[in-house]
């Protein structure tokens, strides 16, 4: 089985967590206006739109097409995996190949 490499640095990872909360599609404007909310600090347009295109090309989001926001029009995205898929993924990488299975059996009733 190949293992593909998911790690998302701490900034990337905020992001991802606004993306799977929102639970429809979302620009990167809003993504914006919630982490700048969320986390108190003073994110600026030019880190978030590296940071989604980082995640686009790592395989996390995807675009879904454009929306009208005021005057202008803003592509929105969605999550390409989910939390749980990330989370397995993070796993595999992390653990032994040779491992999974007993790290598996401690999930059956």
């Amino acid at each position: 089985m190949e293992r593909k490499k998911t790690r998302l640095n701490e900034s990337e990872m905020k992001v991802m967590q606004i993306i799977w909360n929102a639970g429809q599609p979302i620009t990167g404007q809003q993504v914006l206006g919630q982490i700048t909310e969320q986390y108190k600090g003073s994110w600026h347009p030019r880190t978030i739109y590296p940071l989604m295109r980082k995640l686009s090309e790592k395989g996390m989001i995807r675009d879904v097409g454009s929306a009208r926001v005021g005057k202008v029009y803003a592509r929105q995205f969605l999550p390409a995996i989910s939390r749980p898929e990330y989370m397995a993924l993070r796993i595999m990488e992390t653990l032994p190949e040779a491992e999974l299975p007993q790290f598996l059996s401690y999930f059956s009733y």
